[in-house]
């Protein structure tokens, strides 16, 4: 009797396993598909497949950082603003979605808010896009009247990540601008 118990709780553990195991894979599924969509700038599907992803894995920020980019990539920030709140909740020092949380703010002219997430971002030591958080910052002390921070952290930009196009493409603005100002001309000079 006692090897026949055994022998059940074993099935259960072992329909347990593979349920998990079934869950994880359909979660993972759908947010491969989102970010397949995101690739392809398909933001209404992607924003389908991370819904489907966060009712499968609520308890994953990365799905809901991915859900708020869909959304903000749709023009529905405040939508945005609520997914990387949801993500941050789950984990207040996910950094994806401080960057996107302070981006969301940006683009709503909430440049106070922007500062302060996007500032959060470069104390993270271990993130690999500062580059985008610089230039964020670049854009908000542009947008606030700042050249000379607006400038420094242009370039900042560009340093860590010479590649990084939409920097280049300001930077390259900000170069043609007839301008007295001795930042800009350093900038420049160095292109």
């Amino acid at each position: 009797m006692r090897f026949l118990f055994v022998i059940v709780l074993l099935m259960f553990q072992l329909a347990g396993a593979q349920q998990d195991r079934k869950n994880t894979e359909v979660w993972q599924y759908y947010y491969n598909l989102g970010l397949s969509s995101l690739l392809t700038k398909d933001y209404s599907k992607a924003k389908i497949w991370f819904s489907l992803a966060s009712w499968a894995k609520p308890d994953e920020p990365k799905i809901w950082t991915s859900l708020g980019i869909a959304y903000a990539e749709l023009g529905y920030y405040r939508k945005a603003e609520q997914s990387f709140l949801k993500a941050l909740e789950l984990d207040e020092r996910f950094t994806p979605a401080i960057l996107n949380l302070g981006v969301v703010y940006f683009k709503e002219k909430e440049y106070e808010l922007a500062l302060r997430e996007i500032k959060k971002v470069l104390e993270d030591e271990d993130f690999s896009e500062k580059h985008k958080a610089y230039y964020y910052l670049a854009m908000i002390y542009k947008a606030k009247g700042d050249k000379h921070l607006y400038l420094k952290n242009l370039k900042k930009s560009v340093e860590y990540e010479p590649t990084f196009s939409e920097a280049l493409n300001e930077l390259a603005k900000a170069c043609k601008m007839k301008n007295d100002n001795i930042m800009v001309l350093d900038v420049c000079e160095k292109l």
